[in-house]
């Protein structure tokens, strides 16, 4: 008995103890949002209802996350992809052209989930010839996270059939641009092909591929939006972002430009920037949705292995 009446004072305890605790708990909570509900209120008296969301959400941030994560404005290193290709067939019996299929994947800081940049199933394979040896990228779907100087790298991986040769570098102090592009007076003529690449000022000799149609037809949507297979991409804060497009017409395994263009932006740390590109049969709207790229800190299972895995 006098062991059992111990056993129940001990359970008894805790529990009377985490009901006071919660009340406790419940009551601070009950007076950070009358706080934060009455800040709200302030601040939409004082900045109206127009673009109040928008700063409110900001000063919110800073008066929260400031002494932790530094300015709302930081931004990070990021590492850009411009291509993979097969340099090398190493096994005897293998010939080009080469169907491929699989994937590449990066993992990085942010995210332990693999970001796709290249995925083909067997069913749906690239071929690639030695003239032409690059894999079609998809990827990333966001912005690759790392910490270095700006630097160009060039990785060969070995494999028993083949050398692949993978072409990357770190922006610093970069943004991440989301590109949209789409017809907006005119129409793309069936005969022509297109090409549209990506430039960004420190690196300007070195292009990111955005779409290519080979010698067939560029991929436009029923709207007029071109079919990008890569949208994304890293741009230094202090630098620029080129957009190149160009129409072209294959004759016989020949290659001739029908007409060229392009647009320059600007880099942001949040906002949308657009201008258009004329190539005389019709004329393209280029949006740049920017954002800034993603603390470590601010992904829910917090910070692992720095750098990147391919």
């Amino acid at each position: 008995m006098e062991t059992e009446a111990v056993s129940n004072d001990c359970l008894l305890g805790p529990v009377t103890l985490k009901k006071r605790s919660s009340m406790k708990l419940k009551n601070r909570m009950m007076m950070k949002m009358k706080s934060l509900s009455s800040f709200l209120d302030e601040e939409k008296e004082k900045y109206g209802e127009e673009d109040n969301e928008i700063i409110i959400f900001r000063q919110h941030w800073e008066r929260r996350y400031a002494d932790s994560y530094g300015s709302f404005e930081s931004t990070n290193n990021g590492m850009q992809i411009f291509y993979v290709k097969v340099a090398q067939i190493k096994e005897e019996g293998l010939d080009w052209p080469l169907h491929v299929y699989g994937l590449i994947a990066t993992r990085d800081s942010i995210d332990p989930r693999r970001n796709l940049i290249f995925y083909c199933t067997r069913d749906n394979c690239q071929t690639i010839t030695e003239g032409v040896p690059f894999l079609q990228l998809t990827g990333p779907s966001r912005a690759v996270v790392l910490i270095d100087p700006v630097r160009i790298f060039t990785s060969h991986l070995h494999f028993n059939q083949s050398k692949v040769e993978f072409a990357f570098a770190v922006l610093a102090r970069s943004v991440e641009a989301t590109i949209r592009i789409e017809i907006v007076d005119g129409a793309w003529p069936e005969h022509l092909g297109g090409h549209v690449t990506a430039r960004t000022a420190s690196i300007h000799h070195e292009g990111i591929v955005l779409a290519d149609s080979g010698g067939g037809k560029l991929p436009v949507s029923g709207s007029g939006v071109i079919e990008l297979s890569r949208r994304v991409i890293c741009v230094e804060l202090s630098g620029e972002l080129e957009v190149d497009v160009a129409a072209f017409r294959v004759v016989h395994n020949i290659y001739s430009d029908a007409a060229k263009g392009s647009v320059v932006f600007t880099p942001k740390r949040a906002a949308i920037s657009y201008d258009t590109c004329d190539l005389g049969f019709c004329k393209l709207g280029v949006t740049v949705a920017w954002s800034l790229l993603a603390q470590v800190d601010d992904m829910p299972w917090g910070r692992t292995a720095r750098g990147c895995s391919l």
